[in-house]
């Protein structure tokens, strides 16, 4: 069975609470500012009959969008490494637009509108609240007012509906192995790529295996190693790098970085927290095998 990813890394991108999680967060930030300031409402429904100051909040629509713009399914966000260099995280996420209606009900016209205002002034300043726990943006966007008749009482009962949105997006990680390359039959022909250069991203944890161009390479089966000089290969034992002089500046697969091939199969370096790793925007050399260039393969996944 598939491990969950590490909390550390589940941190790279906060999950928002889900949509109907968080209209009860709502009322219960908004309910204690409220008793602080000394107003009294419950949480109703609508089948309850009304005695006192009632607030009910539901969500009444989600539609996907969001500030990103997928419609129809999530997409690839980010992927980081976790701890132990064993698997890829991959972070899917997608972006929506959740509706929230709060309406205010009394037999006062008075006191309906003196809550529909602290109801305003407590969900505008609990709205830094909700953005730390991962919502994009919460915005009012609607008012509307009615009055009705209590049937068997025959009084009067006043609403006041307060409309709000929400943009959050939803993350959700998928583990996977690490090695993520390509298959190969045995007797296929391999290329090794000595000291391709390559450039240490300045904000960020993951390279783009390419040559000077930017044309990423295809088809890798293996990377070997990646150093801070040139001219390596020639001059360690592959199998014993774990005893090279750290002069040689040795970067070494699932111990300092892994390997990730993405679905449009470019390649990428993904560098481990705990490991060593060049300096942010510094050159350095990887060496790898792929396919020689005559050599087709299907895109399939190496278990490990």
């Amino acid at each position: 069975m598939e491990r969950v990813p590490d909390p550390i890394n589940l941190e790279f991108y906060k999950n928002p609470p889900t949509p109907l999680t968080l209209r009860d967060i709502i009322w219960e930030l908004v309910l204690e500012l409220l008793t602080e300031w000394g107003i009294q409402v419950r949480r109703s429904y609508s089948k309850q009959e009304v005695t006192e100051t009632s607030v009910v909040i539901e969500l009444t629509s989600r539609r996907p969008g969001g500030k990103t713009g997928e419609t129809y399914k999530p997409r690839l966000r980010a992927v980081t490494v976790s701890s132990d260099g064993d698997r890829v995280i991959e972070y899917y996420a997608q972006g929506f637009v959740c509706t929230y209606r709060f309406d205010v009900f009394s037999t006062s016209s008075t006191e309906v509108s003196r809550v529909a205002d602290s109801l305003e002034d407590a969900i505008r300043m609990i709205t830094p609240d909700l953005q730390r726990l991962g919502v994009d943006e919460f915005y009012f966007f609607n008012q509307d007012t009615a009055t009705m008749l209590i049937e068997r009482t025959g009084e009067q009962l006043y609403q006041i509906g307060l409309v709000y949105q929400a943009v959050v997006e939803r993350v959700f990680p998928q583990p996977k192995p690490a090695v993520k390359l390509i298959s190969v039959e045995a007797g296929a022909g391999l290329t090794l790529y000595k000291d391709a250069v390559l450039s240490r991203t300045r904000n960020g944890e993951i390279d783009l295996i390419a040559d000077s161009s930017g044309v990423p390479y295809r088809n890798i089966v293996s990377v070997l190693f990646a150093s801070d000089v040139p001219g390596i290969y020639d001059k360690v034992d592959l199998a014993r790098l774990d005893v090279v002089p750290l002069e040689y500046g040795i970067y070494v697969p699932q111990v300092d970085f892994v390997p990730w091939r993405d679905e449009s199969g470019r390649y990428y370096i993904i560098w481990i927290d705990n490991g060593r790793k060049p300096e942010p925007g510094k050159a350095y050399y990887l060496t790898f095998r792929a396919l020689s260039e005559h050599v087709t393969t299907s895109d399939s996944m190496a278990g490990g």
